[in-house]
């Protein structure tokens, strides 16, 4: 992939291949974003960033937790917003732009995230309006004709990044690798197919994700009745 001075992101090559990783974390990544090549990639993806920010992407900065349970303790730890996690963010993004792009080139179908463009009055800084924000975002869609993403400021778009944990990556790694391997890839209906039973139990699985988290707030609250925050 390319990042262009312009900030486009473009796939130039794609083929199956093996690789070696060296697993970095958060914690370790952190002192080398002044080394190469985390050096330059940020420096890349900073101009993608902000060509996102120009195509009328949305920032939404809210606190984030995770929640955890252990030994009936209920711990809530917030997760912080660094230049690491900023980097793998918008890497991700970078990778499905430029493949969404190369998919169409190739007039490959494929499962295309898309949302609609979001309902809020004007855009601020403050958390309130971060939630107004939010709030006005409609959910995004996968859909085998490609559209425009709203919310990233991306069109088309291609969740190509975590094929262990979400099926609708996995099925777009399956339909490259037809591809690429020079078999017939899923058609229309078939892969419409997939994506609405996907989509279904990826609804039912994030409403419960949101319950679970909700119950173990309030128990977390109700164990620990002084406890104080500050909400701006």
């Amino acid at each position: 992939i390319q990042i262009d001075d312009e900030g486009r992101a473009e796939l130039e090559r794609v083929f199956l291949s093996r690789i070696k990783v060296t697993r970095l974390d958060y914690a370790g990544a952190e002192p080398k974003l002044a080394e190469s090549p985390l050096r330059e990639i940020a420096a890349m993806l900073e101009r993608f960033r902000e060509r996102r920010r120009a195509d009328g992407a949305l920032f939404i900065d809210l606190p984030e937790v995770k929640v955890k349970v252990k030994d009936r303790q209920v711990a809530v730890t917030p997760l912080p917003l660094n230049q690491v996690r900023e980097l793998v963010a918008n890497s991700m993004l970078a990778a499905g732009s430029a493949f969404g792009k190369w998919a169409m080139r190739q007039d490959l179908l494929m499962p295309f995230s898309t949302q609609v463009d979001p309902e809020f009055n004007e855009p601020g800084d403050s958390l309130p309006a971060m939630f107004a924000m939010r709030r006005g975002c409609s959910p995004s869609v996968l859909s085998v004709v490609p559209g425009k993403h709203a919310g990233l400021g991306l069109d088309p778009y291609i969740r190509v990044t975590s094929p262990l944990r979400r099926y609708g990556d996995l099925l777009a790694h399956q339909q490259l690798r037809r591809f690429l391997k020079g078999e017939d890839p899923f058609d229309f209906d078939y892969l419409s197919g997939r994506i609405a039973k996907s989509e279904a139990a990826a609804l039912e699985r994030r409403k419960l994700e949101r319950q679970v988290n909700e119950f173990w707030k309030l128990v977390f609250l109700a164990m620990n009745p002084d406890y104080a925050a500050v909400a701006v």
